[in-house]
């Protein structure tokens, strides 16, 4: 859910950059207002017909420069109203979300008060079983010992036995029935019989010493090894008991540390859409104090427009007053243009000499209309004959026509042609004409126009600086400014533009 505030983050800076490039442009409307205004007051000029002409345009383009400022104001103003309602559906999308954490965290608070449970009696488990594995290895440790001490006193006692046996042997006193049949009595016979008794009893309790603790040793070992199998699962018991406090604890901290970056994550998002819409709040206001300001300029412009038809329909009246005169003066100059030609001609007789001085007669008699056909040409070359030069050599990455927008995404006229071309690339004048604006121009960035008369001008847009200023008369490939990235724009490029009577056209029959 955060990936709508960050393209709507960038938005304002658009909006913002265009906001300012309109109200700079409602400036320069202004200040060509008042230049119009002072240039009629010139000797020589108030009576020039082109110059109200040329006013006129001006006015014409300005206000549709203005217009097309208001546009962009007023498509920028929409689409920052819709991303507010976005940002406030998101807001309260956020909330819910934030409601659906705070149960879960509840539920994760209460699986860690369980995990707390488990593992305070896993740790008391683990004592239990440390403290039986301690007494198991106290008790084989015991056992281990009382074995060794069986052992060493039943060898004692087979030594013992041993050694009884071969002395007896070797003494022959073993024979028990010769000593009965040696006494001499009954007395005798009764003490030897005691004697031989008490020594079969000793030997037959050492006898059965030794079996018992052969018995033992045989019972201890088996205890023994019982011990150190028991031995042996008491300390995987504890193992295992020591892997699961290990693991419990683990998971209570994975638990614990989901907790911590869940709310943080929610109180980013909480914070970042605050901020847009504190942005966007402030972005409305502007842009619409700024259309505010845009409409009152257009009605200004048309005012001044109002007053500018009025002085030219006066000027008309005179020039038309001055035309009639003109003609009839200049009627009455080709009809004796005609007669002499007509003399000349009848003079000539045909001859090539003749001819060849007709022809440079007619050179001559011709030096009025030609006068009029180079005022003409002069005329078509302003405007460049229908035929333009390219201002920059880079390739066209966008023509003429409808297209989306690459910053604001909506689907509108492109009303001119894109050249590729590196920032600083020198830009020049596709043809001779007066440089009727030269600064920054809303979403155009830094512009050049340039009007080659007959109605047709040309723009140069999103340059990095100027080399003209307003009101500089060109010629045909002059460098009027460099490439560069200002206004909306998504890299270094030049946009060029056409247009006849202020409406733009394909450029590309132009070049």
């Amino acid at each position: 859910m955060k990936q709508e505030p960050r393209g709507g983050q960038d938005r304002p800076r658009v909006a913002g950059d265009q906001a300012a490039h309109v109200v700079a442009g409602a400036w320069r409307v202004l200040v060509a207002t008042l230049l119009a205004g002072t240039l009629m007051a010139v000797p020589g000029i108030a009576g020039a017909l082109d110059e109200f002409d040329e006013r006129e345009q001006e006015l014409e383009e300005l206000e549709e420069d203005v217009e097309e400022d208001v546009e962009e104001v007023d498509e920028d103003l929409e689409g920052a109203r819709d991303e507010l309602e976005n940002i406030e559906d998101r807001h309260a999308q956020a909330d819910a979300e934030l409601d659906e954490i705070e149960s879960e965290l509840d539920r994760l608070n209460g699986e860690l008060d369980t995990l707390t449970g488990e593992v305070e009696s896993a740790e008391e488990a683990l004592a239990a079983a440390e403290e039986q594995l301690r007494q198991t290895t106290s008790e084989l440790i015991q056992t281990e010992q009382e074995l060794d001490a069986a052992r060493a006193e039943l060898g004692e006692q087979r030594d013992l036995f041993a050694e009884r046996v071969r002395s007896a042997y070797m003494s022959g006193e073993g024979n028990y029935a010769d000593a009965l049949l040696d006494a001499q009595d009954l007395n005798e016979l009764t003490r030897t019989s005691g004697l031989v008794r008490s020594i079969l009893d000793s030997d037959l309790a050492a006898i059965e010493r030794m079996r018992t603790l052969e018995h033992e040793i045989s019972a201890s070992v088996g205890h023994l090894e019982e011990l150190q199998d028991q031995e042996v699962e008491e300390q995987r018991a504890a193992e295992e008991e020591r892997n699961r406090v290990a693991a419990l604890r683990e998971e209570r901290q994975d638990v614990r540390d989901a907790v911590a970056v869940e709310r943080e994550r929610q109180e980013e998002v909480l914070a970042e859409l605050e901020a847009d819409k504190e942005e966007y709040d402030r972005l409305v206001g502007e842009l619409e104090g700024q259309s505010q300001a845009l409409e009152a300029e257009l009605a200004q412009l048309a005012d001044e427009q109002e007053d500018l038809q009025a002085e030219r329909r006066a000027e008309i009246e005179r020039r038309e007053q001055e035309r009639r005169e003109q003609e009839r003066r200049e009627q009455a100059e080709r009809e004796q243009a005609e007669r002499e030609q007509a003399e000349r001609e009848a003079a000539s007789d045909g001859s090539g000499n003749d001819d060849a001085g007709s022809g440079s007669g007619g050179g001559s008699s011709d030096s009025p209309g030609s006068g009029g056909s180079d005022s003409s040409a002069s005329s078509g070359a302003d405007g460049g004959g229908g035929l333009l030069a390219r201002p920059v050599g880079g390739p066209v990455t966008s023509s003429f026509g409808y297209r989306t927008h690459p910053v604001l995404g909506t689907q509108r006229l492109h009303a001119g042609i894109d050249f590729g071309a590196p920032t600083g690339t020198p830009i020049r004048a596709a043809d001779g004409g007066r440089v009727v604006q030269a600064g920054g121009r809303g979403g155009y960035g830094i512009t050049v126009v340039i009007d080659h008369g007959g109605g047709l001008s040309t723009l140069y847009a999103h340059q990095s600086s100027l080399n003209v200023s307003a009101g500089e008369s060109v010629s045909r490939g002059d460098v009027i400014g460099y490439v560069g990235s200002t206004g909306v724009s998504t890299g270094p490029h030049l946009h060029f533009e056409v247009r006849e009577g202020g409406s733009p056209v394909n450029p590309a029959p132009y070049l």
